[in-house]
């Protein structure tokens, strides 16, 4: 089932009852899975709908600076809400505030605007976190966290939490999904899925932007799809991605080994020492990254003894070698290097193309084997990327 056919059910279920709405339930009861899904979401709406129907369509909440504003059209949702005393805890940060103050949805202390929904995940439900306020809103184990003056939706509980970042940005950590069910965060110009990571999404009136600290996400964006691996992250806006907005941060020791595999589109990273020859870091994956033409590579290395140079290596897709050297390297200390495009010549002296985007596959670094060399390297970062491998 798509995002957009998910969103449509949901507005279905709340009582939007329009063509296209009507055409997406026909194509969920088309399957089996999807009919199934539809039941339920239906027996959740009006099971609360029984629960409320004497409840007050419009509520101010009393003491907990929580404005509740129902459309017109269905105000029995709002009071379903009401009613139905779901377990969705809302946590409120002051900005002034460091520690986190716990309360539930209908006594937060900051400004929230909620329509058609306190306490509870319904469709068409809408969350604005004003400008003194931080919203956590907790669902099927996954969090949502909306910082101040942001606005977000919830789209469909269809097949999993569906929402929409209407503006401002929303952190996820999503609890793994099981059956079929999916995790979503739409905005304006891309849509982000997941299965089971805990990612960060930007919106504003020009582009989209996501960044992911666990796990790995889905995104599409203008008819391309991205697939975005822990330290990853890249924007889009209303024509698609952003050539060169991609950004990679690679931590040596933070992924698999080579002998535990690869893990979807994430790095493998790998060391080795060769007793009188060198001493070398590298980080390989499985499908070639898109070096945009206005790439850099920063790392931050330590070295403890130098017995030669260092030189950095990057390995074609098309088989080509491409190194950097710093002649002196920093000893003793942690040292911050950044390496731009016109900083690697092939092994025959010729310059990267500049303006051709280049799949490279593998990154290490190199310095001479001596007893105490001891490279360590802390941080590779890659930005100006032009796009991320798909599996």
């Amino acid at each position: 089932m798509s995002a957009a056919d998910a969103e449509l059910i949901g507005r279905w279920i709340a009582g939007d009852d329009t063509p296209e709405a009507r055409a997406a339930v026909d194509r969920a009861l088309a399957d089996a899975e999807g009919a199934e899904l539809v039941a339920r979401e239906l027996h959740f709406a009006y099971a609360l709908r029984s629960a409320a129907r004497a409840r007050m369509a419009r509520r101010t909440l009393a003491g907990g600076g929580v404005t509740l504003v129902p459309r017109r059209r269905h105000g029995w949702v709002t009071a379903l809400a009401l009613a139905a005393g779901l377990a969705v805890a809302a946590l409120i940060w002051w900005s002034a505030q460091p520690e986190r103050v716990v309360t539930p949805a209908h006594s937060v202390a900051g400004t929230v605007a909620v329509s058609e929904g306190v306490g509870a995940w319904v469709p068409g439900g809408r969350y604005d976190a004003m400008a003194d306020a931080r919203l956590e809103l907790r669902a099927d184990g996954s969090v949502f966290e909306l910082a101040a003056g942001s606005s977000l939706r919830v789209a469909s509980l269809v097949g999993g939490p569906h929402v929409h970042l209407e503006h401002g940005m929303v952190g996820v950590q999503a609890a793994r999904q099981v059956g079929g069910r999916t995790l979503a965060v739409a905005t304006a110009h891309a849509e982000v899925e997941v299965v089971g990571t805990r990612f960060q999404v930007a919106a504003d009136a020009a582009a989209t932007t996501c960044s992911v600290a666990e796990g790995s996400v889905r995104m599409r964006s203008g008819g391309s799809t991205a697939v975005l691996p822990a330290g990853a992250a890249i924007s889009a806006g209303a024509d698609g991605f952003t050539a060169g907005s991609a950004t990679f941060d690679l931590i040596p020791g933070s992924g698999p080994r080579p002998d535990q595999g690869t893990v979807g589109p994430g790095p493998v990273f790998v060391a080795a020492h060769f007793p009188d020859r060198f001493m070398t870091h590298g980080v390989q994956w499985r499908q070639p990254l898109e070096l945009g033409s206005g790439f850099s590579l920063s790392l931050r290395y330590r070295i403890g003894d130098a017995g030669g140079p260092l030189t950095v290596y990057l390995h074609g897709a098309d088989g080509r070698q491409y190194d950097s050297t710093v002649w002196k390297p920093v000893v003793g200390a942690w040292t911050d290097l950044t390496l731009g495009r016109a900083d690697f010549a092939s092994a025959d002296d010729a310059r990267l193309p500049l303006g051709e985007s280049l799949r490279v596959d593998l990154i290490h670094v190199r310095i001479p084997h001596t007893p105490t060399a001891d490279l360590q390297i802390e941080r590779v970062r890659l930005t100006g990327l032009d796009g991320f491998p798909i599996p």
